[in-house]
């Protein structure tokens, strides 16, 4: 009997801590974000960007990315079949680690940022994002990244460090001309990623979304 009480009480407690864990933070425009949801993409977003996000800017990011893939999807027949294929490696990597559903949705967002990002740069050779960076990049003579040799502000870099820099946003080493190496702080990744978030939130997500519809088939 008692036996049976224990089995009925863990039963019972599994259930509330999956109600917990299953609830809504987020109901807007008919999306939807679970507490599951938020945590899945918070270790994501930190596995991947390398720092810690809270709960709330996590919110906002995981809503926007959720809301540009589905006007994605709506407007892209093809995009769900021809991403899949990108991220195909990715997802079968890390199927046991991350929600497949919140996986997906972010490896989605990152090719459209991606594209965007490289579409922006030949477009407007980055002057909107000049204007807002105030972050200083760091010069290394060793791609260790221990002989430091200068910091220069963003906007007084050249335009092709500037196009190798937002090119390889994940690398931890940037090599340049001369054996010089750029090595980017979480700083300045963190504040490059949040100015191109915002450009694209900025702009109501008409200029982004015209674009990729354009360029993935």
């Amino acid at each position: 009997m008692h036996k049976i009480v224990f089995i009925v009480i863990l039963l019972s407690f599994t259930f509330i801590k999956d109600v917990v864990t299953s609830e809504i933070v987020l109901q807007k425009n008919n999306i939807i974000i679970t507490n599951n949801d938020l945590e899945n993409y918070k270790k994501l977003h930190n596995d991947f960007y390398g720092n810690i996000i809270e709960n709330s800017p996590a919110i906002k990011k995981l809503y926007l990315t959720l809301k540009i893939i589905n006007l994605q999807m709506d407007i892209n027949p093809k995009f769900d079949e021809i991403t899949k294929k990108m991220m195909s490696e990715d997802l079968k990597k890390y199927k046991d680690t991350y929600s497949q559903y919140i996986l997906e949705f972010f490896l989605r967002y990152e090719i459209l940022k991606n594209d965007y990002v490289n579409n922006y740069i030949n477009k407007n050779n980055l002057k909107e994002l000049d204007k807002i960076l105030i972050v200083e990049i760091n010069f290394y003579n060793d791609n260790k990244c221990e002989m430091k040799k200068k910091s220069t502000k963003f906007k007084n870099l050249t335009q092709n460090q500037k196009i190798l820099i937002m090119s390889n946003l994940n690398s931890k080493t940037i090599s340049m001309q001369d054996n010089i190496y750029v090595c980017l702080s979480q700083k300045n990744t963190n504040e490059i990623n949040n100015a191109i978030n915002n450009i694209i939130s900025n702009k109501g997500y008409e200029e982004f979304l015209k674009y990729v519809y354009k360029n993935i088939k």
